[in-house]
């Protein structure tokens, strides 16, 4: 059961580095600020933006969920492979807006900063 949740972590880590690199290519203000909250929380605060064609929900949606994903790409960027960007992290608050969500992602990590590879 172990080697699938590792596997599956993988395979969604490989997902967001090749697909969300056109996003952020698309979107230069994808990152709205990325801090050390303390010993132990990273913050990263980043828009997603609605598939196209999409309205409503279902734009809030996916809105919400390539907010998620650019913040944890952008968190694998940051941290060395010890940090688990997408096992350590957790969704704080999505802020709507009319053309976009604004994500703030926290990862906790014990000591984090002695991971940041910047």
């Amino acid at each position: 059961m172990k080697h699938i949740q590792f596997i599956t972590s993988i395979v969604a880590i490989l997902f967001v580095a090749c697909s969300q690199q056109i996003s952020i290519q698309g979107k230069p203000d994808v990152l709205v600020k990325k801090y050390l909250q303390d010993d132990s929380t990273y913050v990263i605060i980043c828009k997603g933006y609605p598939k196209p064609g999409t309205s409503g929900i279902q734009a809030i949606e996916t809105a919400k969920e390539a907010a998620l994903l650019n913040a944890q790409y952008i968190a694998r960027g940051i941290f060395s492979e010890d940090v688990d960007v997408v096992k350590d992290g957790l969704v704080e608050k999505y802020d709507s807006s009319d053309d976009y969500v604004i994500l703030t992602y926290a990862i906790k990590h014990p000591d984090i900063k002695q991971y940041i590879q910047e």
